[in-house]
């Protein structure tokens, strides 16, 4: 059977952005998808640490798959509309 799908979008420090990074488990094998699909699943600096969280979260996964749920689309990478905050504070800096 095919697991459902666990939004990672509870709880701080990550808020909603969370919602974009999903996990999902099928026996051994996790899957972490992105879905952000209005920004061809670019990332901001909450969305590399909720990213990492998923990561911890496979558990004894023995395979993880890191996949797009955007069609044609894997990811733009870093969010760019980050930048100009990124450039004037420095503890924003230090997390991404």
């Amino acid at each position: 059977p095919i697991p459902a799908r666990l939004a990672l979008d509870s709880g701080a420090p990550f808020g909603p952005i969370r919602a974009m990074i999903h996990l999902t488990r099928n026996g051994h094998v996790a899957t972490i998808a992105l879905a952000r699909p209005e920004a061809k699943n670019a990332l901001p600096t909450a969305a590399w640490q909720a990213l990492a969280a998923a990561a911890r979260d496979v558990g004894d996964a023995r395979a993880v798959i890191l996949r797009s749920d955007v069609p044609g689309i894997f990811s733009a990478g870093a969010d760019v509309r980050e930048f100009e905050q990124l450039q004037a504070d420095p503890a924003l800096r230090t997390r991404f």
